[in-house]
């Protein structure tokens, strides 16, 4: 009997400790009314255990809002902490926990949906990057939006009214309005914006506004200008007023002050007094340390030393020290800065005769070269014994000869990173040429919309300085290559002289373009004329150019897009909206040129469009080499045009482009050997048109005229 009995306890006991090592974590999730949640994730998780490790698990809660699930566990296992995590209403984390132990293998979990305080903010501001005013909400993803133009979208595209209020509802239901008063009036939420940007020049100061608004944007000067910039040469306060499409309005204002104050002492001529001169700003206020506010101070015998501190109506300040020691033959030295301070000169005031001079560097000379940054004084003696000393500090003289500064999306705040290149373009005046020398990399600031660029050292010249975004980056496909100061062309970009006069960093804003895009395209090809000689006909197939800047402008000759040729000198401004358009070729140190190409429904592409750039100039066509090979008569033209290529071959095909690109005539299978071919042309409008015959691997293009 006593066996028995201690068989059966084994039994129990071994039930029992099974039964322990299974762990089960369980619970409902309901709405705060009581309600059942269903089909909502619960993630459910161990702490560390005894035995090494943890485990985890997801449940889905069912139609009653309940989960379960069970977890086995090691013999160690015999206590532990349980997690629950779900994903509340308002995206938030919600969390629950407890414990098994000796005899408790239940864990209860239990969550309340939604228990929290529903708060949500729109938001209503202007987009100046898309030309659009948009709304943005902080509450729960995703959003539904009714504006007071009766829109549903996230944006929209300002009417002219003004005023413009969305009501923004999230995904639980919280509700929220915002309003923004694109003219600017009391209670909107953004307005237009502008900024100024001032960059030195040979004659005087360029001051650029970079407006951001609705639209078209207008300029008012203080001066009375209207355009984006001006430049200046007289001190004084500039501001602009910039006016958008909705009539919002925004001022700017900047000073200059383009000459630095300064002030020297000299004796007069009868060794009476001291006279103050001064640069800068006039008037002047004069402040001696005799207690005189004049130009001038009496001279007082006992006295050697004397100082005046001048302040100009720009409120610059200079001083100016003179070491008196009896008579008119008083002397003082200033060093003056030469070459933007790669040269020092001793200038003496006051002493007459034989002057010599002590450096700290060692020289004996009025001027020393070949400055490194430092610090230097120089001491002179005249030879009746007068003396005088003067230093300078010099920070850094090879400063001038480093050409650096900013490249600017016009919107920083939603810029984002800039991945580009920066080019550096030589000009030589007495040739009339342009080369590009160097190229650096846009190195992208830790803010938004903005990257710096370096060139290393160059020697004295003129430059032209161009950025351009890389293919495929951020801004891309809306920001066109842009010259210094903030222009499309070569021709009219600002001129950077080394050394230049002064400190300071060559900044400027890429140029945006919009292109509202749509069905119509826009191609063409640009041909390498260079390399002809006379007589020779150019075999265009074997000579395309690659890497052309071929800017695309609207009807109104602003910005849309940009591209470059490929490798075979072709190029294409895909998905354009119908309308008009200025296809314009940039390359360096050519006159630019262009086609006027019009987008429709019945013309929705324009292909045929053709530039060659030749040694000295860009041609639409090959009028030199034409003239000898390919002839056509009579021009101007009334009803038939006679055709005749005596240097070609073969079979081959005429085509009749007009002035925007479209082809409205076509021959194939002409015989070009010298034969004449007659073409009718007498339903075509009056106007320019273009001529392209090719056989056998060579084009040629003649322009015409139809009455």
């Amino acid at each position: 009997m006593k066996k028995i009995i201690t068989m059966t306890t084994a039994l129990f006991l071994s039930v029992f400790v099974f039964a322990q090592n299974q762990v089960t974590v369980s619970g409902t999730v309901a709405n705060t009314d009581g309600t059942p949640v269903e089909a909502l994730v619960v993630e459910v998780f161990t702490d560390s255990l005894i035995s090494g490790g943890f485990l985890s698990a997801v449940a889905l809660t069912d139609e009653n809002g309940a989960y379960s699930v069970e977890f086995t566990l090691d013999d160690a296992d015999t206590q532990g902490w349980a997690y629950a995590r779900i994903t509340n209403c308002d995206q938030n984390f919600l969390f629950g926990d407890g414990t098994w132990f000796p005899g408790n293998s239940e864990v209860v979990i239990d969550f309340t949906y939604c228990d929290v305080e529903i708060t949500c903010q729109a938001y209503v501001y202007p987009d100046w990057q898309d030309n659009v005013v948009a709304a943005t909400m902080i509450g729960t993803p995703p959003f539904s939006y009714e504006w007071n133009t009766g829109a549903t979208t996230q944006s929209v595209v300002p009417d002219g009214s003004g005023l413009y209020c969305a009501t923004v509802t999230d995904a639980i239901g919280c509700t929220s309005t915002a309003c923004y008063d694109a003219t600017g009036g009391n209670g909107s939420d953004s307005t237009c914006v502008v900024n100024l940007v001032s960059t030195s020049t040979a004659a005087g100061l360029e001051i650029e506004a970079f407006a951001y608004g609705l639209g078209a944007i207008d300029y008012s000067w203080s001066t009375g200008e209207a355009t984006s910039s001006i430049e200046v040469t007289e001190a004084g306060t500039y501001c602009v007023t910039t006016t958008d499409a909705e009539g919002c309005e925004a001022t700017a204002c900047t000073d200059y002050f383009p000459t630095p104050c300064g002030v020297s002492i000299e004796i007069g001529a009868w060794g009476m007094e001291l006279q103050a001169f001064p640069e800068g700003v006039a008037p002047f206020a004069y402040n001696w340390n005799t207690g005189s506010t004049f130009s001038s101070t009496d001279i007082d015998p006992n006295v050697n030393f004397y100082s005046v501190t001048v302040t100009d109506a720009a409120g610059c300040t200079a001083t100016a020290t003179y070491w008196y020691q009896g008579g008119t033959d008083s002397c003082s030295v200033e060093i003056i800065t030469v070459q933007n301070g790669t040269m020092l000169e001793a200038v003496v005031f006051g002493a007459t005769g034989a002057v010599t001079y002590n450096w700290s560097t060692g020289a004996t000379t009025a001027t020393i070269q070949d400055v490194e940054p430092g610090n230097y004084c120089v001491t002179i003696t005249t030879d009746d014994g007068c003396t005088s000393t003067d230093c300078i500090f010099i920070i850094n003289p090879s400063a001038p000869f480093i050409i650096d500064g900013y490249v600017y999306l016009p919107d920083s705040i939603n810029g984002g990173e800039m991945e580009g290149w920066v080019y550096l373009i030589v000009y030589d005046e007495e040739e009339g040429t342009l080369t590009a020398v160097d190229t650096t990399e846009m190195e992208s600031l830790g803010f938004e919309g903005a990257a710096y660029y370096k060139f290393d050292a160059q020697p004295a010249g003129e430059y032209l300085i161009k950025a351009a975004l890389a293919p495929g980056t951020n801004g891309y496909e809306n920001h066109l290559p842009t010259y210094y100061s903030h222009v499309l062309w070569w021709d009219e970009a600002n001129t950077v002289t080394l050394p230049f006069n002064g400190w300071g960093s060559f900044n400027f804003t890429l140029i945006p373009g919009t292109n509202p895009g749509g069905p119509g395209f826009i191609g063409g090809y640009v041909a390498d004329g260079a390399n002809l000689q006379s007589g020779e006909i150019e075999v265009r197939g074997s000579g395309p150019m690659e890497g052309v800047s071929i800017i695309l402008l609207d009807e109104e000759e602003n910005p849309v897009s940009y591209t470059y040729t490929d490798a075979n000198g072709e190029f294409m401004f895909p998905s354009l909206a119908y309308g008009t358009y200025k296809v314009v070729i940039e390359h360096i140190g050519y006159e630019q040129q262009y086609y006027w190409v019009t987008l429709s429904e019945d013309n929705p592409g324009a292909e045929g469009l053709y530039f060659e750039i030749g040694e000295e100039s860009i041609t639409d066509t090959d009028e030199l080499a034409a003239e000898a090979v390919l002839s056509v008569f009579p021009n101007p033209a009334t009803s038939t045009l006679q055709v005749v290529a005596s240097e070609m071959q073969g079979q081959g095909a005429i085509q009749v482009w007009n002035a925007q690109g479209q082809m409205v005539l076509s021959r194939t299978n002409v015989d070009m050997s010298g034969t004449t071919t007659t073409l009718d042309v007498s339903t075509l409008p009056a106007g320019m048109y273009y001529l392209q015959v090719t056989a056998e691997g060579q084009l040629l293009t003649r322009k015409w005229m139809k009455q």
